[in-house]
């Protein structure tokens, strides 16, 4: 016993001293880091970024793009170094290389060992100078156009952006893409990304003028077999910054009526390609019917041009959490279904089969005709009666309940007879 108390304590020692080697090796890592501040006019952008090499830094292209003046920093933004210009940049991986003038710190190693799913990882960032680390897991990897990706568990905000992703070790395995304030799914690029873009390193600095004049989406090939369409990326997400996966949004042409579509994964995203010259209204497809969103114009290719960078859209907006079963009759007084029911009844199954994350709960209500207790017990016959013929389709009876109102909920005057047709319905309400 005395012996196994002895090897516990000697467990307990190496773990903290493991756990205050990682931290103390974090700490010195921070060295590493900056602050990269950019500004067109009055607008001003700002990121995180750290060192590979000597004078040369990386961060996300986004910070970078469009600026007529950058700088970086350590701690103090009174202290600024200037940005020479770009070594080698690829908007679709959003990664830039910055030479910068008389700054030199130690550079971050690149791991040898690709991430891996449930890794835990620590991201850096220097938003304003101070210093933040936030720590976290790879939740899932994929892939987009060739491109790897980490989904990654972790608080961060817009200024980790372009900061470094580490393994335990402190050794590079991701660059940060960033998130807006409360999101805590967020992505970064695998270090693959940046193996590439240094190997594609020039060894003459393009100032931030060329860079931003050369920054054109339609360029010229005449050897090249060009496709006259474009790549459209496409990320979703609600008024609290939070991903929403399973939504179909759907593009539709202007000129020739015709409709493009994709369901969001996991990560809020997908892609799809759309053809060139056109302009395409954007809905949102909810349940039965559509919201217009926005419009995306893709301008036309000439006869040896084509698109070098894909278009990028973000979609953001409150999926709502309650409708009205449309149609879905009963027969006066009682519980059974009518049969013009039975297409808005499946068209529900088909949403919930999308959404198959979502629990559901089917509301009964009714007019004010009649004993509240009556209707009351009508209401819930009537929910019951909707939920076993979702459950008859294949639902899963854990992600539906039913439940009766009477006429406790009425949304119109009960009155008149349009009002009281309006109070008789049936309410699906989506259980956060």
């Amino acid at each position: 016993m005395k012996n196994i108390f002895i090897l516990f304590i000697s467990l307990s020692l190496c773990n903290q001293l493991i756990a205050q080697d990682n931290s103390a090796n974090l700490q010195l890592l921070l060295n590493s880091t900056v602050t990269i501040k950019s500004s067109n006019g009055g607008i001003t952008k700002q990121g995180s970024g750290f060192f590979i090499d000597k004078n040369i830094i990386v961060t996300n292209y986004h910070v970078i793009k469009n600026a007529t003046n950058a700088v970086c920093f350590i701690e103090d933004p009174s202290h600024p170094y200037k940005i020479e210009g770009s070594l080698s940049e690829d908007e679709s991986t959003d990664l830039i290389l910055l030479k910068v003038a008389q700054l030199d710190r130690p550079a971050i190693k690149i791991a040898e060992e690709a991430a891996v799913k449930g890794q835990t990882i620590n991201i850096i960032g220097r938003p304003m100078g101070s210093s933040v680390i936030s720590e976290g897991t790879i939740s899932a990897l994929k892939e987009t156009d060739g491109i790897k990706q980490l989904v990654i568990n972790s608080y961060a905000t817009a200024d980790n952006s372009g900061g470094p992703v580490l393994n335990t070790k402190g050794e590079l395995i991701g660059i940060s893409l960033g998130s807006k304030e409360g999101l805590k799914v967020q992505l970064a690029v695998s270090k693959e990304s940046l193996v590439e873009l240094i190997n594609a390193k020039s060894d003459t600095v393009l100032t931030l003028a060329d860079l931003n004049t050369s920054d054109q989406n339609i360029t010229s090939d005449p050897a090249a077999d060009l496709p006259k369409d474009a790549q459209v990326n496409v990320n979703t997400i609600d008024f609290k910054n939070n991903i929403l996966p399973n939504e179909i949004i759907i593009f539709k042409s202007k000129h020739t009526n015709n409709e493009y579509q994709g369901l969001t994964d996991s990560t809020g995203q997908f892609s799809l390609r759309l053809p060139a010259g056109d302009d395409y209204d954007i809905f949102i497809l909810g349940f039965k019917d559509s919201t217009s969103y926005n419009v995306l114009k893709i301008p036309a290719l000439g006869k040896n041009e084509f698109y070098k960078k894909s278009f990028k859209v973000e979609v953001k907006f409150q999926p709502p959490l309650t409708f009205v079963l449309d149609d879905c009759n009963f027969n006066s007084g009682k519980s059974t279904l009518m049969p013009e029911s039975f297409p808005v009844l499946d068209e529900l199954v088909k949403y919930l089969n999308r959404k198959d994350d979502d629990r559901i709960e089917i509301g009964g209500h009714t007019d004010n005709v009649g004993q509240l207790a009556t209707n009351l017990k009508l209401s819930l016959d009537r929910a019951n009666v909707v939920r076993d013929y979702l459950l008859l389709k294949g639902i899963d009876p854990n992600r539906v309940t039913a439940k009766g109102y009477g006429s406790t909920k009425s949304v119109a005057d009960n009155k008149t007879e349009d009002g009281r047709a309006t109070n008789r319905r049936t309410e699906v309400t989506i259980l956060q």
